[in-house]
């Protein structure tokens, strides 16, 4: 008997399979790949060939290659069977890795399909076999809006007691973990929105304040991209948090959406140099009403409903309310005011796209968009002579570096990181509009501020036309009517696997029913 390798035998188990391959980031790769390289991958059917020592045994070779500019690859796997031979134990678990890979592409498929004007709240399950769980945890991270489960086990009792035990437990266990994968999911969803609100609330105090101290929005806008790009890269490092690699092909791919996002940056912090607070939340409060339509024609979603044009309309009655009461008009402003309305309504459309397609984790997508707009910096200093004018400005001031001018900055700086992984998280948990409406609803705990520490704010009249744009901000629903059920009516076939669906769908014949309220 020959003797056995000396090296250790490298065995990737099921548990690692799940370590490395969560739902959410193998999802997201496939939403990338597979529309971008599915024509060009050809994967012929296996052949097998038996062993002639062991008539029991077999070969398989399954080819697989690409002949995408940006994937090329030829692959072959390679499996050998030899049943007489146990226990057999491959590198890697197979059914582990079909487990994962089937439920994934389900759940993209789903998420897909589905109307995001009216995002299901259900998600029905026939059968509670080795799949099931892995469904259930694939399309609860790919549809945030399932609060429920309906899991039906159609099978015959076994007459063994092991084997209908085995099977109630798994059921069970399957129950069970899509019941903690719905809490996990939406814990999270909301823990993403509040860190979202808290963070744009006080950012936009913060950067008025760190204006004031430091007039020069390029220059503060470069420093916070600078800020979060070596915080995610030292914290890479440090392996406290996972970001994609840096290649070229994905920042050219990135590059229109970097472009975007420094522009509407860029204006945002022009608005607020040339006008108070106040102004800025009006403009940022009609951004969702072209964000809407945006989404309709580029995006392909179904028009907003009547009570959400109702909610818009609203925040356009305040705005229109706000701009003809505010004693603080200037071109200047006005114009900084509607640069800054078009760059942001382009922006929340064309990165809703890139997010969902380009295939970048969330730390990954703030890397590449503060990086890319980092490099953007230098043309702007040459169109805007910002750069000159610091020279002047630095001549003439004493205090350069002085606590009163670096506290506010650098607090910018971190809120800018901050709003940067809490922006991407929430643009892939919920719709564009929606999280457009979110950025206006956050703006109270801004307006409460901005009365109680400066006198920089609009009349009476205009916070009430201030207040009116937020309270649309809040009437805004994504979806105020749930879809009815389909009134099924069995008809006289013979087809088994359709009569099964209904009475699934009827309610009957359910053996476990889990529900969460969300």
């Amino acid at each position: 008997m020959a003797a056995p390798p000396s090296h250790p035998f490298v065995y990737i188990d099921a548990e690692a399979l799940h370590a490395v391959l969560p739902f959410p980031s193998l999802i997201s790769h496939l939403r990338a790949g597979l529309p971008a390289f599915s024509g060009d991958i050809h994967c012929p059917h296996r052949v097998s060939f038996p062993v002639p020592t062991s008539p029991s045994a077999a070969l398989l070779l399954m080819p697989s290659w690409c002949a995408h500019p940006s994937l090329p690859y030829l692959a072959l796997k390679a499996v050998t069977s030899f049943p007489a031979i146990s226990p057999h134990r491959p590198s890697v678990d197979g059914s582990a890795l079909t487990l994962l890979r089937t439920a994934a592409v389900s759940a993209l498929a789903a998420s897909l399909l589905v109307s995001p004007s009216r995002p299901p709240s259900t998600l029905a399950l026939a059968g509670a076999g080795a799949l099931a769980p892995y469904l259930a945890e694939a399309h609860l991270s790919a549809l945030p809006s399932l609060s429920r489960i309906l899991m039906s086990d159609s099978s015959e009792p076994s007459k063994e007691g092991s084997s209908a035990n085995g099977s109630s437990a798994l059921q069970k266990t399957g129950a069970w973990s899509s019941i903690l994968s719905t809490l996990v999911q939406q814990a999270s969803v909301y823990g993403l929105a509040a860190g979202y609100c808290l963070s744009a609330s006080l950012l936009s105090i913060i950067n008025k304040w760190a204006i004031m101290k430091f007039p020069y929005p390029g220059a503060l806008t470069a420093l916070q991209y600078l800020t979060s790009v070596v915080g995610v890269l030292l914290c890479g490092q440090a392996k406290l948090i996972e970001h994609d690699g840096l290649n070229f092909a994905t920042m050219w791919k990135f590059l229109p959406a970097a472009v975007m996002f420094y522009i509407s940056i860029f204006t945002n912090s022009e608005l607020l140099l040339h006008a108070n607070v106040d102004t800025f939340i009006v403009f940022r409060s009609a951004v969702p009403i072209f964000v809407a339509i945006g989404e309709t024609l580029y995006l392909h979603q179904p028009w907003p409903s009547f009570k959400t044009w109702l909610s818009l309309s609203t925040i356009l009655g305040g705005s229109v309310i706000y701009v003809f009461t505010d004693n603080q008009f200037t071109v200047t402003a006005y114009s900084w005011a509607v640069a800054y309305l078009a760059s942001m309504s382009i922006d929340f459309v064309y990165i809703k796209h890139v997010v969902m397609t380009i295939g970048l984790n969330t730390w990954g997508l703030v890397l590449y968009n503060n990086l890319e707009a980092l490099m953007l910096f230098p043309i702007e200093l040459l169109v805007m002579g910002e750069f000159s004018q610091m020279k002047v400005d630095s001549s003439k001031m004493t205090n350069w570096l002085s606590f009163d001018m670096i506290l506010p900055v650098a607090l910018s700086c971190l809120f800018g990181l901050a709003i940067s992984f809490f922006g991407f998280s929430c643009r892939r948990a919920i719709s564009a509009t929606g999280f457009t409406v979110l950025g206006i609803v956050n703006k109270l705990l801004t307006v409460v501020i901005n009365l109680l520490i400066w006198d920089k704010h609009s009349s009476l009249v205009g916070t009430i036309g201030l207040l009116i744009c937020m309270s649309g901000g809040v009437l805004y629903q994504q979806s105020t009517t749930k879809p009815k059920a389909p009134n099924f009516e069995p008809k006289e076939e013979n087809d088994e696997e359709e009569q099964k669906l209904l009475e699934m769908q009827q309610g009957r014949d359910i053996s476990s029913t889990v529900e969460h309220s969300s």
